[in-house]
């Protein structure tokens, strides 16, 4: 449910004596009283609650039953779930603590309990409870106590969300409000009952990105239930933890995926709740789909001439990618990477942009995806956004452009500042496209024949894929031009490199130029 009122725990007794007394069936009349007992201002109505849960992990040939003499040789610590109003801030989620070896094997279940106790509470003989995590919040000794074994877990720490400001940068004004702040719109999910579609197999997972998968689920207009269309339900995958850091790359994905609503080259967003959201349905595959079935097309086409057999009809045929329409893709990369840097851009006091306010992070051939036949950018759950310096507050505008640091940078088609983990900004981006002009224009993968490791230290030595010698020496009006902005993305200092816009606007040229006037071309 979309509540802002949290599930009542043991250490609210008021509604503890209720919840004896009552049946399964009464559980709504609690959630009432519940809620009519926090509008009346009451104590403990203010205060965040946090429900813990801890478990022991025995051996296999231990006994089970509950003794104080059991050995235990690990002790799972605690999953956590926080009061689901703080969840409303986008500062806040769920967080998962995952098993540590804190006590030895031969460590008794009575030994366990003892400084369990001791490390919630700081003292053993306050704790009555089964549970000592239901004194939690009574004591705020026990808040920090209990901080210091956190803050302590080195898991903790990875799975904590990296603040968007710090004592050197901070959101510009005129972003903070939209980079601060979130707006689930948890109604909108639930409404639509796609839980009874999986199970009745009216609709299957789709596929999947690296942190969720996809599921077409059918939606249904408000004015008719005869009017249906697909809409993408992405959540996150089971592999993957609930955690502040996941969840905040979500928000992001949400709140980007907002921010781009008027862009016809970016996906829309129609709901997101938590990890999931709803999104524009992709109709036919990504972009990678494309040149995929454009390569094996031209290579079913090359060896049917060697063969002999060019006369032979193929289905293939319609699958290569005349110049034209490689000029056309090129130019909508450029041009919904362009919406989505100019989008609430930075600005010097002149009014000119100087800084992209966002910065996906992640551009490839898989994150545009076909929609009624034009690609469109899509998933910015890697995406950061771009502050100001401090200190350059008074400066006018929106202040000088403070830039990032994104801790892990695999795979081969990032740029040279990502690889050596240097100050990053959109530039990242630009670099990308370049990659994505390559492979458009070579029919070939960036590096495809070079392991990874080699691939990053090339790319940091100022090294770039290799290019055909056809492709270097074409005169092709499309081959030039793809090999120009290619060349220009992949400079290797980042101040060298265009904006997306200045691409953009570059194909969009050329592809007036070649439709107006083929002849002169020729």
């Amino acid at each position: 449910r979309n509540s802002h009122t949290a599930v009542p725990t043991e250490t609210e007794p008021h509604f503890h004596q209720r919840k004896k007394k009552m049946k399964g069936g009464d559980a709504r009349y609690l959630q009432h009283e519940k809620l009519r007992h926090e509008r009346s201002g009451s104590e403990y109505s203010r205060k965040p609650r946090v429900v813990g849960i801890y478990a022991y992990q025995l051996n296999e040939h231990d006994d089970w039953k509950w003794d104080n003499n059991i050995r235990l040789p690990h002790y799972v610590f605690i999953t956590e779930r926080i009061d689901p109003y703080l969840l409303s801030h986008t500062s806040q989620t769920l967080r998962r603590i995952r098993s540590h070896d804190y006590y030895p094997d031969n460590t008794s279940l009575s030994e366990v309990m003892r400084n369990y106790k001791l490390a919630i509470a700081g003292s053993n003989s306050d704790i009555k409870s089964e549970d000592p995590l239901n004194f939690l919040m009574l004591l705020s000794k026990s808040r920090d106590a209990l901080n210091d074994i956190r803050y302590g877990s080195e898991d903790y720490e990875e799975a904590m969300a990296t603040p968007l400001e710090d004592e050197n940068c901070e959101a510009a004004p005129k972003n903070a409000q939209w980079m601060l702040h979130s707006f689930p719109t948890c109604n909108f999910l639930h409404e639509n009952d796609w839980v009874t579609s999986v199970r009745t197999s009216k609709t299957k997972i789709l596929g999947n990105g690296y942190w969720r998968d996809v599921w077409p689920v059918l939606d249904s207009e408000p004015s008719s239930l005869l009017r249906q269309k697909k809409v993408a339900l992405k959540t996150i995958r089971y592999e993957h933890d609930y955690t502040e850091r996941n969840f905040h790359r979500h928000v992001r994905d949400a709140i980007v995926s907002e921010r781009l609503t008027s862009s016809p080259l970016v996906t829309s967003i129609y709901a997101f709740c938590g990890n999931s959201g709803y999104f524009e349905f992709a109709t036919g595959g990504s972009l990678a789909n494309l040149l995929e079935q454009h390569y094996v097309a031209k290579m079913n086409a090359e060896s049917n001439k060697k063969l002999g057999r060019s006369h032979v009809e193929n289905d293939d045929d319609n699958k290569v990618l005349d110049q034209h329409t490689k000029l056309s893709l090129a130019y909508q990369v450029a041009a919904g990477l362009a919406d989505f840097h100019d989008a609430d851009a930075m600005r010097d006091k002149n009014g000119e942009i100087i800084s992209a306010a966002m910065v996906h992070a992640d551009i490839t051939l898989d994150q545009y995806i076909n929609v009624g036949g034009v690609y469109k950018l899509n998933d910015f759950n890697r995406c950061r956004f771009m502050r100001q310096y401090r200190s350059s507050a008074e400066s006018g505008g929106d202040g000088k452009p403070c830039g990032f640091q994104v801790d892990n940078n695999p795979a081969k088609n990032r740029s040279p500042e990502e690889y050596a983990y240097t100050v990053e900004t959109e530039k990242i981006d630009i670099y990308s496209m370049g990659n994505i002009f390559y492979s458009i224009l070579t029919d070939m993968d960036p590096w495809e024949e070079t392991i990874e490791k080699k691939a990053q230290e090339a790319v940091m030595r100022g090294e770039r894929p290799y290019v055909p010698l056809a492709i270097k020496a074409s005169k092709d009006f499309v081959d030039t031009a793809l090999r120009k902005m290619m060349w220009k993305c992949w400079e290797q200092k980042p101040e060298d490199r265009p904006r997306a816009r200045t691409v953009a606007d570059y194909f969009y040229k050329k592809m007036r130029l070649l439709e107006s006037d083929k002849e002169a071309i020729e």
